[in-house]
Formats: C-alpha cells, sequence, structure tokens
C-alpha cells in the first residue's frame, strides 16, 4: 500500500526541539494558519521523517513554502540515495542555494549530472507564499527517468542526461527536510503531503471533526488515553456531516494522516502502537511507531486510499493499537 505523510504545518510533529510552530498566522498559512521553521542550525542538522516504507522509483513532494527578505540558502527536501548517509551528498528531491532552486539526482552538486533541474530564475517571491510542487521517477537508466518541479503553476520537466555515477533511492524509511544555517534565510513551511505516488495539484489537506470514540484504554486528563495492556484499541469515527457541505459527498479522499500528540511510554512492557483503520467490519493495520519517554512525542502514519468519497467516511474508523 502508498504512503501519504500529511502535515499542515505543525513543527512539533518533527520531534525536534529545534523546530517551533508558527500559529494563528494566516500569511504563512492562508488554510490553516500554522506553519513550522527551524532556528539557526549546521548542515548535518536533518530533520528525518519517518513513513511506512521507503520510496523506490518514485518521490512526490507538494508543499508551501513562505520566504522572507531573502531566498532560502541551504534548504533541502527529499529522499536519500545510496550515494551517501548525508542529504547534502545524496539528496534525491529539491535543493535552493542563492536564487536558484534545483532537482537533484541523488549526488552532490559538484557531478557530472547530479542535478535533473536547475532554475536560474525559479519563480520565488519574496515575502510572499510559494506553491511549490515535484516528482522524482528513477526508472531503469538515465533514459526512463526524469524530474519535474511546478513553482507558482511554472512547471519544467527534463529527462536525466547522465548514466554516469548512477544512484537509486535507499532504503530508508524516510524523507528528509535540512534548513538553512542562518536564520535570515529559513523560510516557513506548511501543507506538506510526500508521497510515493501522484499528488494532484488540487489536493487539500482537511481535518476530519470526530462523531465518536470507541475504546478499551482508559480515560485519562487533558482527552488522554491509557493503554495498560497489548492489543488494546482506540478508534475514532469522523463526522463529514459539514465537510460534504462545504466539499460535496462525492469528493475523492486521497489519503489518511493519523497523528497520536502526545503518544508514549510509561514502562517497558508496551513500547509500541501501530495505526489501523476500520471500513464496515474490515480491519486493516498501518505502520507501527516505537514509543519514546518524551511526554512530548508524537506519532504519526499515513496512507493513501483509492476509490473514497468523503461519503465513505461515514462507514470507516481510524485509530491505534497498542503493543509489545
Amino acid at each position: 500500500m502508498a504512503f501519504r505523510y500529511i502535515n499542515p504545518g505543525y513543527g512539533v510533529w518533527l520531534n525536534d526541539s529545534a523546530v517551533s510552530t508558527i500559529e494563528n498566522n494566516f500569511t504563512y498559512n492562508p488554510d490553516h494558519g500554522i506553519s513550522f521553521t527551524k532556528t539557526a542550525t549546521s548542515i548535518t542538522d536533518e530533520n528525518k521523517i519517518v513513513v511506512s516504507q521507503p520510496f523506490t522509483t518514485d518521490i512526490y513532494v507538494k508543499f508551501n513554502m513562505y520566504v522572507g527578505n531573502y531566498f532560502p540558502t541551504g534548504f533541502y527536501l527529499g529522499a536519500k540515495s545510496t550515494n551517501s548517509t548525508k542529504l547534502e551528498y545524496s539528496c534525491m528531491g529539491l535543493h535552493m542555494r542563492s536564487g536558484y532552486v534545483y532537482l537533484f539526482a541523488g549526488l552532490p552538486d559538484y557531478v557530472t549530472g547530479a542535478k535533473i533541474i536547475t532554475l536560474s530564475s525559479p519563480g520565488i517571491e519574496k515575502n510572499s507564499l510559494n506553491k511549490i510542487q515535484f516528482h522524482i521517477h528513477r526508472g531503469e537508466d538515465a533514459a526512463s527517468s526524469f524530474g519535474e518541479i511546478t513553482i507558482n503553476e511554472t512547471t519544467t520537466t527534463k529527462q536525466f542526461t547522465e548514466d554516469n555515477y548512477y544512484r537509486t533511492f535507499s532504503d530508508e524509511k524516510a524523507f528528509f527536510i535540512l534548513f538553512p544555517a542562518s536564520d535570515s534565510y529559513r523560510p516557513y513551511i506548511s501543507e506538506l503531503i510526500v508521497s510515493d505516488e501522484s499528488i494532484s495539484s488540487r489536493e487539500k489537506i482537511i481535518a476530519l471533526p470526530i462523531s465518536g470514540i470507541q475504546t478499551d484504554m482508559t480515560a485519562g486528563e487533558n482527552g488522554i488515553y491509557i493503554a495498560n495492556a497489548a492489543d488494546q484499541i482506540l478508534l475514532q469515527t469522523p463526522d463529514i456531516a459539514a465537510l460534504s457541505e462545504e466539499y460535496g459527498a462525492d469528493s475523492k479522499v486521497t489519503g489518511i494522516s493519523l497523528v497520536g500528540n502526545p503518544a508514549y511510554k510509561t514502562g517497558t512492557a508496551l513500547t509500541t502502537s501501530t495505526a489501523f483503520s476500520k471500513a464496515d467490519s474490515v480491519i486493516t493495520e498501518h505502520g507501527t511507531c516505537d514509543l519514546s519517554d518524551d511526554t512530548d512525542a508524537v506519532i504519526q502514519d499515513g496512507w493513501s486510499l483509492s476509490d473514497t468519497t468523503l461519503a465513505d467516511l461515514q462507514n470507516m474508523q481510524f485509530g491505534w493499537k497498542a503493543g509489545e
């Protein structure tokens, strides 16, 4: 099953105290008013976002980026290749530097063929919200491989030009974000969707209201639920009435992002939590997240849906199952 990472702009979902969430700022994010950025860092301080399976042939990314007085310099977003453990030497994705925008093919920028696309006049606007989307397809050779990037509705597509130093996606179940080392150049990121299958330019992130909860966990304070035995569950039923009126009951649902915030362990008996969904009587397990001792930690899992509408969600439930 294909995965979908969905984040409207919550920095806490990256589980890094240096990543901050900006709330109630509809300039940075007109849709939800939230975005994230990272304070001054070094070139090695990558944020690793774990997903349920590794990239194999394709990476698709869609996000909004608010840029201030300066173009981002040293910003990366993508997967890693088999070339190196450092994102700057192995990015299969986007790189921004000094007003330039690149798509990289998993090699350092000084290697011939590393840059699939170079945009010297990329269309990034200062003091503005920029909509960015890219796709890299890694085929069996350069002739069957290509990159495509859209910046504020202008699209550029190019085939790979070099077979030398051929690189494929690494086997890490993750993608990475590397922010600029200077606060002056840092952007604000929101409405982030990452997948290994196609993302429509019209796709939007929408929060699902909840109409009910089914659980055998114990209700604690402040909405927290406590599991004390393996296989205990917490299931939520979405309330789609208002969303159906706004978007239409036949609107397509392309993916689900399930978040546990906070989610942590208090001992050694229960150390994982598995995302699962229930459609009518059919239960499907998704990704399993390891729990930490950090009481501010967040877990997240996401997956794609096909042939699913808003109306279908009224017969579905989503939740977590405690595990050893």
